[in-house]
């Protein structure tokens, strides 16, 4: 028996990561991948600049 293939991405470290956020306007997303982090720091509506390279 093998394991399901992996289909979701948990952002980890979301809540501490939305807690530095509060309060300010815009972040950048250094690592952004499939988009946790910056989806949820724009559902918090700051403006994000996500840069990542593979």
């Amino acid at each position: 028996m093998s394991d399901p293939p992996f289909t979701h991405h948990v952002p980890v470290l979301l809540g501490p990561v939305l807690a530095a956020a509060e309060g300010r306007s815009r972040a950048v997303d250094g690592t952004l991948g499939d988009g946790g982090h910056a989806a949820a720091l724009r559902e918090a509506g700051l403006e994000v600049l996500g840069i990542d390279r593979d």
